[in-house]
């Protein structure tokens, strides 16, 4: 047979390729025929009288919540009872006003897009294509692909699918470039994406459909991606599910799903959540809801703690489509695969707001440097992500090599080294990024060894090593009346995550706690004695919750030490004698290395105890006021609280009075995670932006902070640095 030969897309910016699996037996050889139409969106029908959700909430009593589930159906939740259902708590509301509802727009002409692993495509299956001469076409496939659509073909009828490696010209880099920029469209209009994992294997029905009875008793809210139990059901049948989960040969059936490499694959993030509950999984021949895979992996998360917590599939089940910042998504992904390293940035694009995504259009043609220094001019928060000891590519510091897997911090800060000063004010001039900022202190000391990277029996002795080396030498200036060496190090070996007050009070917080110190305290005591005793105490052993956290969240980075004894940690390439500065609009202090022509190389990120709340330029936070972190849907909310009063604030007390004619104005209020100490009410926390009263110009920003000029009030020397 001839090989097939594409034509040209009469309208590029509007027709896409689909592809029409001719029917026949299983074994039959495969046959396509490969058609051009329009993908235009059709919105969702709204049924008459349907309200919004924020109308429905507003007509349910006191002590319910009105949710939606990821298909369109409103549920309410009995906040005493904690019980849902699918009528409304008031008989006299009209169901008409909450029926199901289609959340999003469809396609006008039905298909179904795959979503699978390329794999091997050196070894190649042929396939017949028919054509408007009724000659048949050759065209070769991957093997991967070939054993789907053998699965995917039905005996009597034909299927319309849309499948990159055959609807896109691979060949012609222009309708690539074209058709790459407009999947996140397809995959969000697809009326259906089937999410292929291969075929059937090592008991994989049997693990699909532990994880799908698991999913029918649960649901997912859009709003919140809270889960709650499906009305008609109760947390005995939970408790039999999970009694079934919990039999050796379903635990290993489940852990062999888990660990498909569809799961590691970059490209699935994003098709995945813009599918959302139109995708179906498909193994073999067993088909089940995503939506029902996906809650039935999170409730299994919630209540076991083993190697399917670590795997790719359950960071997938945390996939929604919701709008999330670069930075985050490249840290939520950086464990995942692609072919083509310029794939880190091009395969989440869908994912992204227009206003980002507008930046970067794909283009195979630019170098990988090229794309990576684009994804940073559309977020700057990158910088976070320099790790010098890891990078390969060549080009400046700045730029993030996103082909390696950094050793990092994490993206969500619970901390704000620069106080919430401004987004950084930097400029590009060729090679040169210059940023502005503080250069507080420098890197004293580095330990020799790096906290474990994997959760494994060795990561144990790897940590007690690190402590040894790191620990028997420090000077430390901790004071009598401060926190212990051992709170201080838990609050560094968890980022500030958990801050020195919620350490102190542990056992209130958070009971894992009190056995991290417990641990740390005997490490601490005995690294002086002998190396081979000390490893073989029980009790100097940290505990395996605490390990799995660090391996996950703080793996690879070392322990650092700065001239003024200050203890943080940091990236795995810092060395002695790099600056640690505080760039604004990083909450993160960066560690920079000094160049013989005054410039500066980004070695990467740390996170400092002590430097966490802005000391350092707006100086101690008077007391009784705390800063903390409000951890909420993916994104962190930084308030300050009066521990006499239980007031909470977004305003820093450290701040002098608004300057004339400025005045602050309320624009929301969010809930405090502190009850009225009085009446245990639960209070609100007021949000403010800023109003020139003569001028009408609004700020987020205090008149403190938009400028330099009550930093340098305070004898800071503020600066420039020219990163290389």
């Amino acid at each position: 047979m001839e090989p097939y030969i594409y034509q040209p897309l009469e309208n590029p910016d509007q027709d896409i390729r689909l592809l029409e699996l001719i029917p026949g037996d299983f074994d039959a050889p495969l046959e396509i025929r490969i058609v051009h139409a329009p993908l235009i969106a059709k919105p969702p029908p709204t049924p008459p009288g349907r309200l919004p959700l924020g109308s429905i909430q507003r007509t349910v009593p006191s002590g319910y919540l009105a949710y939606e589930t990821l298909e369109g159906r409103v549920f309410f939740y009995d906040e005493k009872s904690h019980e849902t259902s699918w009528n409304h708590p008031d008989d006299a509301v009209m169901p008409a006003s909450y029926c199901p509802m289609e959340p999003r727009s469809t396609a006008t002409v039905y298909f179904e897009a795959l979503s699978y692993v390329w794999g091997d495509n050196t070894a190649k299956t042929e396939l017949r294509v028919s054509s408007e001469d009724e000659e048949l076409r050759s065209l070769c496939v991957g093997q991967n692909l070939a054993m789907a659509l053998l699965y995917l073909r039905a005996k009597n009828y034909k299927r319309t699918l849309w499948i990159d490696a055959i609807c896109i010209n691979q060949s012609d880099h222009a309708e690539k470039r074209k058709q790459v920029s407009r999947m996140a469209e397809l995959y969000a209009l697809a009326p259906k994406t089937i999410l292929w994992l291969g075929a059937e294997a090592d008991d994989s029905a049997l693990a699909l459909g532990t994880m799908e009875a698991f999913g029918k008793l649960w649901m997912i809210s859009l709003q919140e991606e809270l889960l709650h139990i499906r009305p008609g059901h109760d947390w005995g049948e939970v408790n039999r599910e999970l009694e079934k989960m919990l039999l050796p040969k379903c635990r290993r059936a489940l852990d062999a799903v888990a660990q498909r490499p569809y799961f590691q694959r970059l490209w699935i993030r994003q098709e995945v959540g813009l599918s959302r509950h139109r995708a179906v999984v498909q193994c073999g021949r067993y088909v089940l809801s995503w939506p029902d895979l996906q809650a039935g992996v999170r409730i299994l998360n919630y209540k076991t703690d083993d190697s399917l917590a670590d795997s790719l599939l359950q960071d997938l089940s945390q996939t929604m489509m919701e709008v999330t910042p670069i930075s985050e998504l490249l840290y939520n992904t950086r464990h995942c695969k692609c072919y083509d390293p310029r794939d880190r940035i091009y395969a989440i694009l869908g994912l992204l707001p227009d206003s980002v995504r507008s930046q970067i259009p794909p283009d195979y043609t630019l170098s990988t440097v090229e794309v990576y220094r684009l994804a940073f001019l559309a977020d700057n928060r990158l910088l976070n992500y320099c790790d010098l000891k890891s990078r390969r590519l060549d080009g400046p510091s700045w730029v993030a090599d996103l082909s390696s897997e950094p050793s990092m911090l994490l993206p969500i800060a619970v901390y704000s080294a620069t106080a919430d000063i401004p987004s950084p004010r930097y400029q590009v001039d060729s090679h040169i990024l210059r940023v502005s900022g503080v250069m507080y202190t420098q890197v004293e000391t580095v330990s020799r060894g790096r906290l474990p990277l994997k959760h494994s029996a060795d990561a144990q002795f790897q940590l007690l090593h690190l402590f040894r080396s790191f620990f028997e030498t420090l000077e430390t200036a901790t004071d009598v009346n401060g926190p212990s060496l051992d709170a201080i190090l838990i609050n560094v070996l968890t980022q500030g995550y958990y801050s020195i007050d919620q350490i102190g009070g542990s056992e209130r917080h958070d009971p894992r706690v009190a056995q991290w110190r417990k641990a740390l305290k005997h490490m601490l005591e005995g690294i002086k004695g002998d190396m081979e005793s000390f490893c073989g105490r029980e009790e100097v052993h940290a505990p395996d919750g605490f390990l799995r956290y660090l391996c996950s969240h703080s793996g690879g980075l070392a322990l650092i030490q700065t001239r003024n004894k200050l203890i943080g940690i940091g990236s795995p390439g810092a060395e002695p004698g790099d600056q640690v500065c505080l760039v604004f609009g990083y909450e993160l202090p960066l560690l920079l290395r000094p160049q013989e022509n005054g410039t500066f190389k980004v070695v990467g990120t740390a996170y400092i105890h002590g430097l966490g709340d802005g000391e350092a330029l707006l100086g101690e936070l008077p007391h009784p006021w705390r800063a903390l972190t409000i951890i909420q849907h993916r994104s962190s909310r930084r308030i300050f609280h009066n521990l006499e009063t239980s007031d909470s604030t977004r305003l820093d007390p450290r701040l002098p009075p608004l300057k004339e004619p400025w005045r602050r104005m309320m624009f929301d209020k969010v809930p405090s995670p502190f009850p009225d100490p009085s009446t245990g009410e639960i209070v609100t926390i007021p949000y403010y932006y800023f109003e020139h009263q003569q001028t009408g110009e609004i700020s987020g920003l205090h008149t403190a902070l938009q400028s330099d000029d009550f930093i340098r009030s305070r004898g800071v020397e503020v600066r420039d640095f020219d990163l290389v």
